[in-house]
């Protein structure tokens, strides 16, 4: 009789990256900035207050078995649950390569340095009637609010032993 469960759900996505690559007189360089981010908002419909639909048919104020309860009744035992979820991701790569001034019969020895930095975030925000587990047809959601850092570093060398192995 309350009708249909349904969920509109809105997506947005954004994604960025700006970098810059160069040479110089020693060695080749780039950097590269991105940024990520994910929106998402649920909205519940035709869901019940287990506050109020419990109470109503614990007393017999509401048949949930039948469709001749009054609707104006029905209508008044409703929630609409709303779910925001955002995702962020920001990162920075700086990297650096070249040869070396001293070779071998074999050829010049290469090298390679660089890093990362990265942060990402999460948030999940049910509304308190779902975090709470009191929402009738679905079921309890706990909220989330984190984040992460990392950072990363890296070397390498290509020292030449015959032509056909470094």
């Amino acid at each position: 009789q309350g009708g249909l469960r349904m969920t509109d759900r809105k997506s947005e996505l954004f994604s960025g990256v700006a970098g810059l690559e160069g040479t110089t007189k020693w060695f080749d360089w780039d950097v590269a900035y991105t940024h990520g981010e994910a929106k998402a908002t649920n909205r519940d419909h035709n869901y019940y207050n287990a506050l109020l639909w419990v109470p109503a048919t614990e007393s017999g104020a509401l048949d949930p078995t039948v469709n001749t309860n009054d609707p104006a009744f029905v209508e008044s035992l409703k929630v609409s649950p709303i779910r925001e979820g955002k995702s962020k991701i920001d990162a920075l790569d700086l990297k650096a390569r070249g040869q070396t001034s001293f070779t071998l019969p074999a050829g010049s020895i290469g090298w390679a340095v660089g890093s990362s930095w990265w942060k990402e975030s999460l948030s999940d925000q049910p509304d308190p009637l779902t975090q709470q587990g009191l929402v009738v047809g679905s079921i309890q959601q706990a909220a989330v609010d984190a984040s992460r850092k990392a950072y990363a570093v890296f070397g390498e060398v290509s020292v030449p032993i015959v032509k056909t192995l470094e």
